[in-house]
């Protein structure tokens, strides 16, 4: 609207030039420069309206529909994004295996969505504690996958095997009767 207002303004104001109605032409100028000015105020307010996140990602959480609308904190989050980057695993450890754990052994992931494909990785940090996950008391650790570990998706699940050593096989057998 502001738009169509100016172009009346702006035909105004080139009539009461070429008519040599220097009143009428002083009046359709200031007018310009208002609504020159409310344009511009505009444009800068619907710049900082964009929604951009520091980093290239996918979003995991959050729904933009719930806050249409809305007056939003300041703090709020509104989407969590989670970077395509860098992944890193999750991976829950039942709490009789957690002495057998320590960081930097190595990872074996195998995710559901992607058969056939396994990934390396190291433990980076572990929880010091437990959590409970499905119904089982389990300890977190964290595995940083590779920028080139292929087509994962945040929220993916599978199965990972920790390589905790070689043990004897009676160990392994009498260890859980």
């Amino acid at each position: 609207s502001l738009v169509a207002e100016r172009k009346q303004s702006q035909q105004r104001y080139d009539a009461a030039l070429a008519g040599g109605d220097a009143l009428i032409a002083s009046e359709s100028a200031f007018e310009l420069q208002r609504i020159g000015g409310r344009l511009k105020l505009l444009r800068e307010q619907q710049a900082r309206l964009a929604l951009r996140s520091p980093i290239d990602g996918v979003i995991v959480s959050g729904d933009l529909d719930e806050s249409v609308g809305a007056t939003i904190p300041i703090g709020q989050l509104l989407l969590e994004v989670a970077p395509l980057d860098r992944m890193t695993a999750e991976i829950a450890i039942d709490e009789l295996d957690i002495s057998l754990v320590s960081v930097g052994q190595p990872v074996t992931f195998h995710f559901d969505g992607r058969s056939g494909s396994n990934y390396q990785a190291k433990i980076e940090r572990i929880f010091p504690r437990a959590q409970i996950i499905d119904g089982k008391n389990v300890y977190v650790a964290e595995a940083r996958m590779d920028d080139n570990a292929g087509p994962l998706t945040p929220g993916m699940r599978g199965r990972a095997k920790i390589h905790a050593g070689w043990r004897p096989l009676a160990w392994s057998l009498l260890r859980k009767p």
